[in-house]
């Protein structure tokens, strides 16, 4: 710790060294230090993902699960991370709440713009074959629809009367539930009827393909989010 401030007062900005000293004092269990040295960590680099899931972890083991669900949640605004999510029910555990929205499982690869009209055909047959659910082909389908209104990178920047959302994945779930009543999209209609589809479908069910459109969505749609997790996602139970 006394090295890394050493060289803090050489280089206040050195991110290395602002985030091994909090780092530092997490390793000798002074998790309110930690906290104070990480909190100093994000306000100089907002858009860094490791101080933020260490401060969750500073957190968590001070015992202040209120401030470490709260942090985990602000960090799914930078990324989506696995091991945050683990963090973040761990979080909630603690304070009597549980998670009530899972992902859905996903059978095809996400839409993506082609404005190349580029066709890549396999050489070879894959050697795994599985069934994919019917109501997944409403979800390809509509990619030929919305092509035209979208950026290479998803976003849906010309005007059209297909929809409200500026997210090519976010549409494509859309035409899914509207062309399919199947039960597997209970979730999704529900988190539609609530007006929540874009964040459960960019959130919920990230994928790293269509990761322009979910930090285009984090970046405008901070307070909504929060509120999906506090309001929608986590719920107080009785043991």
């Amino acid at each position: 710790a006394i090295l890394y401030q050493e060289a803090l007062d050489v280089n206040p900005n050195y991110y290395k060294a602002l985030l091994y000293l909090g780092d530092s004092y997490y390793m000798m269990a002074n998790y309110i230090d930690a906290i104070e040295k990480f909190e100093n960590c994000i306000s100089r680099f907002p858009d860094h993902l490791e101080p933020r899931k260490y401060l969750v972890d500073s957190y968590l083991n001070e015992g202040l699960y209120k401030d470490a669900l709260q942090a985990a949640i602000e960090t799914k605004l930078i990324y989506p991370d696995l091991v945050l999510n683990y963090r973040m029910l761990q979080a909630a555990d603690n304070l009597g709440k549980q998670s009530l929205i899972n992902p859905m499982e996903r059978f095809v690869l996400p839409n993506k713009i082609n404005k190349d009209s580029i066709s890549i055909i396999p050489t070879e047959e894959p050697e795994i074959k599985f069934d994919v659910p019917d109501y997944w082909e409403n979800y390809t389908a509509a990619l030929s629809k919305i092509n035209d209104y979208c950026e290479l990178n998803g976003i849906i920047s010309k005007p059209t009367s297909l929809t409200e959302s500026k997210y090519l994945e976010v549409f494509s779930w859309e035409n899914m539930l509207k062309e399919s009543n199947h039960a597997d999209l209970e979730t999704a209609r529900d988190m539609q009827k609530l007006g929540y589809l874009d964040c459960y479908v960019l959130i919920s069910c990230f994928h790293d393909d269509f990761y322009d459109q979910y930090i285009h969505f984090t970046t405008n749609n901070r307070k909504k989010i929060i509120d999906y997790y506090n309001n929608i996602v986590l719920k107080s139970v009785d043991y």
